[in-house]
């Protein structure tokens, strides 16, 4: 049997040995996570040049749950004028992975 879908499961089955001895069925409750966690990056607006800014994330997993903290910061590069892309990798209890990203605009002083 195999469960592609995300949520707690019920599943019955049972063995058998090469004899051909099968035993009786047996139940038990699965939770499955079949899905990636969500990422949402939001930058910063128009930092100048050389400032520190910060581009805020918030990732959420319904399943496994996220192996880090639900909600952060990072620090953007403003080293240069112009248009710059930061991105932030969300990842859940059991590898699955997203990749969010944002577009901001470093001006001049």
């Amino acid at each position: 049997m195999t469960i592609d879908a995300s949520g707690v499961h019920d599943v019955v089955g049972s063995v058998a040995d090469v004899a051909g001895n099968r035993s009786a069925d047996r139940s038990t409750t699965v939770r499955v996570d079949a899905d990636p966690p969500t990422s949402e990056l939001t930058c910063p607006q128009d930092p100048p040049l050389g400032s520190t800014a910060r581009a805020r994330w918030e990732d959420d997993d319904g399943e496994s749950g996220l192996d880090r903290r639900r909600r952060g910061q990072m620090v953007v590069d403003t080293a240069t004028v112009g248009f710059h892309t930061a991105t932030h990798v969300a990842s859940d209890n059991v590898g699955h992975q997203t990749s969010s990203t944002c577009v901001y605009r470093v001006i001049g002083n």
